[in-house]
């Protein structure tokens, strides 16, 4: 599965041993990795509009719980610097911030 979130949580995580591959992407990359389709958990209607303007693609909002497994892969849309809580900001607000791009893997380990 790949899926397209606006975090990422321990949460997330299988049980047992793994390894968590993080590695920053260009939005570009991004784009392509999702392509031809990808489940969205971005949990905020303003955050979802923004990625679907900068990654030309469908975001829907989504707040859902999700659990990764081995080969899937998380592009995690991370808004930097400092800001207040994302659902007391404005689309407009959201807009002003950078975005970087992470791609998230696991890696379990051999028994």
């Amino acid at each position: 599965m790949k899926y397209l979130g606006n975090a990422f949580s321990l949460a997330m995580l299988p049980g047992g041993d793994v390894t968590v591959q993080v590695r920053e992407v260009r939005a570009r990359e991004a784009r392509e990795i999702l392509r031809p389709g990808f489940t969205s958990c971005v949990g905020h209607e303003s955050t979802a509009q923004l990625l679907a303007e900068r990654l030309h693609l469908p975001v829907e909002c989504r707040r859902v719980t999700i659990s990764l497994t081995d080969g899937d892969m998380l592009i995690v849309a991370q808004l930097m610097g400092d800001r207040k809580e994302y659902k007391d900001m404005s689309r407009e607000e959201i807009a002003t911030y950078p975005i970087k791009f992470f791609l998230v893997r696991i890696i379990p380990h051999e028994e």
